[in-house]
């Protein structure tokens, strides 16, 4: 596999402005985020970093308990203890718990987090940098996670079960795994010998990057949640994170930004077996929506306390909990992500009142690749385009490949000039006759030029029918390389790739560099 050309991601077109200006580090976001996405500036966080040893501990008790169905390889049990000595450290990716890996973009943000520790630790080898994939498995939006695309097909897992998709049985999967062109021996193992998704997606990656040395921690961990006490508590009463939220996002808004998340009067849900649903405060009430729960402030506050297991926090204090728990310097997004993350410095620092070991975490982008079969760039090359010139819109990269062809394109334009001139001489002879008629003469040179405009459009038509094969390749082509016009990493699968070449994800591990704002265009 190699690559073809890395292309600026601000030329590609498919990015928000709030992501390329972050990406381009444009002082107007300076407010909004609290390091610079530099690797000099890893020295900076680490000096400021504090982080318990007993944090450490349950930590490190937490990743026992949730491995203790894997046979560990060589590089975790290493990353496990390390995790112990004060000098480790932590770089975060984070994702929900999508069948399959889902599409292209789960695995590209694993390899960077793996990319940016191994660099980190050549660049500072007196720490250690652990990768840290956190499994969001509380997310309910199983629609999200519930399908993939394989050689042009979808794969949908049909289900009733519901709540937190991390909990749902994966005995459901057989179905998909039975109907699959070929065995995935990783994917048949995960999902028929491990109960729910989230040991399921555990044991993936595992497979796949365990060798180097990733660790996998879920949220739903009863023993972490118990260090978020003091944060629901604040929640619950002061209701600190919807006003800062809103303060930011309005910021963000008057300088020309969308704002990716919302947030509400309380960013937790509460998560109990088959549930994961908003609690909303009503007068002195918490009520669980679409549900018959309902607390008294000083029962939820005990309920909090005695079984913070039930609370899960939404996107906008999810990053509060992992950054709570984990010995962390940078947390490694996509483009969402990012932007959601510009959101919350102020929340940080509200919650860091409250836990002041609470830091906010350098934000990276992850890498981004457009990935093409030899066939394909053949083909490419055949019609004399560039990788680039796909990523116009339709009508221009029609015209692009036309004009290598077509030296001339048939145009009308002289006679259309030529006509207005004869009607503008009728126009003045018929002044001295009769000036009734001059608006009958204007009627009749529209209607001539229009129909000239018509045939122009038909002989320009059966000029470019010589080239319809070609045209038909082209657009076929850009459909397979943007599907359903978006990035290739929004819908394709990772098997796509890894399947018919079984060294793609080492590969793209060999491939990738932090701190690299392109899209990589790859042969593969």
């Amino acid at each position: 596999m190699s690559i073809l050309q890395k292309i600026p991601l601000h030329q590609t077109t498919f990015f928000s402005k709030i992501f390329l200006d972050y990406v381009n580090q444009s002082p107007i976001l300076e407010p909004f985020f609290q390091f610079s996405p530099r690797k000099e500036t890893f020295r900076q966080i680490i000096a400021q970093k504090q982080f318990a040893s007993k944090k450490r501990e349950l930590l490190y008790q937490s990743l026992q308990k949730q491995y203790e169905q894997i046979f560990l390889k060589e590089a975790e049990k290493r990353n496990i203890e390390l995790l112990l000595s004060e000098n480790t450290f932590t770089i975060t990716t984070a994702h929900q718990p999508s069948i399959f890996f889902g599409e292209l973009y789960f695995v590209y943000k694993t390899i960077s987090t793996i990319r940016l520790a191994e660099v980190l630790q050549d660049f500072l080898p007196e720490y250690h940098f652990v990768p840290i994939f956190w499994l969001g498995s509380e997310d309910h939006d199983f629609a999200e996670i519930s399908h993939f695309r394989l050689f042009g097909k979808n794969y949908q897992w049909h289900s009733k079960q519901k709540g937190a998709i991390g909990r749902m049985k994966t005995d459901e999967l057989a179905e998909i795994l039975s109907v699959l062109p070929e065995k995935i021996p990783v994917f048949e193992k995960a999902y028929t010998q491990l109960p729910t998704l989230a040991q399921a997606t555990r044991y993936a990656l595992h497979e796949f990057f365990g060798e180097k040395g990733l660790l996998v921690i879920d949220g739903d961990d009863e023993k972490l949640k118990k260090s978020l006490f003091p944060i629901i508590k604040s929640e619950l009463q002061e209701r600190k994170t919807e006003v800062l939220v809103k303060d930011t996002s309005l910021q963000l808004t008057r300088l020309g930004y969308h704002v990716q998340a919302q947030a509400r009067p309380i960013n937790f849900f509460y998560l109990d077996k088959d549930l994961r649903e908003r609690i909303e405060p009503k007068a002195d009430l918490y009520e669980v929506l679409h549900t018959d729960l309902c607390f008294s402030e000083k029962e939820i506050l005990d309920l909090a306390e005695k079984n913070p297991e039930k609370f899960s926090p939404n996107a906008l204090l999810r990053p509060i909990y992992q950054e709570l728990v984990l010995p962390n310097l940078a947390y490694i997004g996509g483009p969402s992500e990012i932007a959601y993350w510009l959101q919350l410095k102020k929340t940080f620092e509200y919650f860091k009142q409250i836990e002041p070991m609470l830091s906010m975490p350098m934000l990276l982008t992850r890498n981004f690749a457009l990935v093409l079969t030899q066939n394909q760039y053949k083909k490419m090359q055949k019609l004399q385009l560039s990788v680039q010139d796909f990523f116009q819109e339709d009508s221009l990269l029609k015209k692009k490949f036309l004009s290598k062809y077509i030296q001339n394109e048939f145009s009308l334009s002289q006679e259309q000039k030529n006509i207005s001139l004869i009607f503008e001489t009728i126009k003045s002879r018929t002044t001295e006759i009769d000036k009734s008629l001059l608006a009958t003469i204007d009627a009749e040179k529209q209607k001539t030029l229009k129909n000239l405009e018509r045939l122009e459009k038909r002989l320009q038509k059966a000029q470019e029918k010589k080239y319809e094969i070609e045209l038909q390749q082209i657009f076929s082509l850009k459909e397979k390389l943007f599907p359903e016009g978006v990035l290739q990493e929004r819908k394709e699968n990772f098997l796509n790739f890894y399947l018919n070449h079984p060294t793609f994800l080492d590969d793209l591990h060999r491939i990738f560099e932090p701190f690299s704002n392109e899209l990589y265009v790859i042969q593969i």
